[in-house]
């Protein structure tokens, strides 16, 4: 009918007040859809990747089909995402120049050459009219308000991450990441009012660093790069160090108006590292004036190598990796998290294939081999997410020399113990006397058929504790 108009009913948003702590890395393959689907996870993070290089070869000409098809195949089984935005383009001759210069290399691995930020690819001068109209585009897309949005959008996109990982040295300086983030922030928010943008994330090396020097972790062996212990003097004497803390702190200072969300990268070569990470960050947002969520969009352990490798990443003074350990960290460093109000955590599904420039302890971190075979952390990592997956509240409860922790779930109280003995001993804690309460272990070995190996643990004079946590139910 003529003048009639049409009022489509926007997406509801199903993650709303909902706990969405665990999560995933990218998805790569069909299989591992169907793996992540059985652990129970909500999110997943680092996906889809958007690098406007390819989504818009020339102005005004766009291709949806990659981010799209992601998308609807996380939404397929119900996880929320976080789109990493990727503001790296140029256009006619410089274009094709460029393609020569890739000569089959992947865009993203040419921002880790020498060469690139010579190219000044992110948006300034004529192209940043080009990236404004792009990113209107690619929000109005996926933000379900019925006008314009991917055919077959199930719910909106909510996150939008500016950047994956501090330092981007292609960038150039720190002002202009800022001053992107500034153009960008309100075009977001204007196109979806309930959207929130995430802050590129402090790369955990340079976190641990950071906490150091300023006196957030006392363990020395935080000052260890390269297999040399350095003092918090030594290192602050480093220019380039100096250089990239301030640049950071920059960012936090200048851009704080800017962003939605922190993004903190937590790879641990040891637990003792983890919470003067995240404190260093609350104390600098503190210091500025303000608090924001903290998510991990990258995290695992242990960040160590195979034993009998020479990988670029990864320090043998920290040792070598093993299952048993991997499984472990699963547990300590997701309840760490948690503890320290962290509110989404990310762990790896997979392994890196042998040569990936992710190399060393990304070839073992993941809860599953590059193959994709299962190892004793999938089963763990289960374990936790169906105990935990809608915890209300967590606290860390001070017991000497006992790492302890009680999280509230709808369906009680569990707890989490474990402290620094290689073997198995039982400690009284006044805390469950009197209580019935059942041990639930965690796997950390499989057996000679692959299957997963379970300790049988009792309740016999005490609370059974080692290095190796566990979660304890009360009924």
């Amino acid at each position: 009918m003529a003048g009639c108009i049409h009022h489509v009913t926007p997406l509801p948003y199903p993650f709303e007040d909902k706990n969405m702590f665990f999560g995933l890395t990218i998805l790569k393959k069909d299989v591992d859809y169907e793996l992540a689907y059985q652990l129970n996870i909500t999110w997943v993070s680092m996906q889809p990747v958007v690098v406007w290089f390819t989504c818009e070869p020339q102005p005004g000409v766009y291709r949806w089909n990659s981010i799209d098809e992601q998308i609807k195949k996380l939404q397929s089984i119900e996880l929320d995402c976080t789109p990493v935005l990727m503001p790296i383009n140029v256009f006619g001759e410089n274009r094709t120049r460029l393609i020569e210069e890739l000569d089959d290399r992947d865009i993203l691995a040419f921002l880790r050459s020498s060469e690139a930020a010579e190219w000044k690819l992110y948006p300034h001068g004529e192209t940043l009219q080009t990236w404004k109209i792009f990113l209107r585009k690619l929000v109005e897309r996926y933000n379900g308000d019925g006008i314009n949005d991917m055919p077959g959008l199930k719910y909106p996109i909510r996150h939008w991450h500016f950047l994956e990982e501090y330092p981007e040295e292609w960038l150039g300086d720190v002002e202009n990441y800022v001053e992107l983030l500034r153009k960008s922030y309100p075009i977001i928010k204007q196109v979806d009012k309930k959207a929130e943008v995430i802050l590129l994330g402090l790369a955990s090396n340079y976190a641990r660093f950071f906490a150091f020097v300023d006196g957030f972790i006392e363990d020395e062996d935080a000052g260890v790069w390269n297999g040399t212990r350095y003092t918090r003097e030594e290192i602050l004497s480093n220019q380039r160090f100096q250089s990239e803390k301030e640049g950071y702190e920059y960012i936090l200072r200048e851009g704080k108006n800017y962003f939605d969300i922190v993004d903190i990268h937590l790879y641990e070569e040891k637990i003792s590292f983890m919470k003067g990470k995240i404190r260093w960050l609350k104390h600098k947002m503190e210091e500025y004036g303000y608090t924001k969520p903290i998510w991990c969009i990258e995290g695992g352990g242990p960040f160590k190598i195979p034993e009998g490798t020479n990988p670029k990443h990864g320090d043998s003074y920290f040792g070598y990796y093993n299952d048993r350990e991997n499984s472990e960290f699963v547990v300590k460093m997701h309840t760490i998290a948690a503890s320290e109000g962290i509110e989404r955590f990310h762990w790896s599904l997979t392994g890196t294939p042998t040569d990936s420039y992710w190399d060393g302890p990304w070839w073992v971190m993941g809860l599953t081999t590059y193959e994709r075979e299962k190892k004793p952390s999938y089963y763990t990592f289960n374990i936790m997410t169906n105990l935990l997956h809608d915890f209300q509240s967590v606290e860390e409860i001070p017991v000497e020399n006992i790492s302890l922790y009680k999280f509230t779930t709808p369906s009680g109280e569990i707890y989490v113990i474990w402290d620094e003995n290689e073997e198995w001993h039982n400690i009284n804690l006044t805390l469950f006397s009197g209580e019935n309460i059942s041990l639930i272990p965690i796997v950390t070995n499989l057996t000679s058929t692959g299957e997963p190996f379970y300790l049988n643990l009792e309740v016999d004079h005490g609370i059974p504790v080692s290095r190796t946590p566990i979660f304890i139910k009360t009924a």
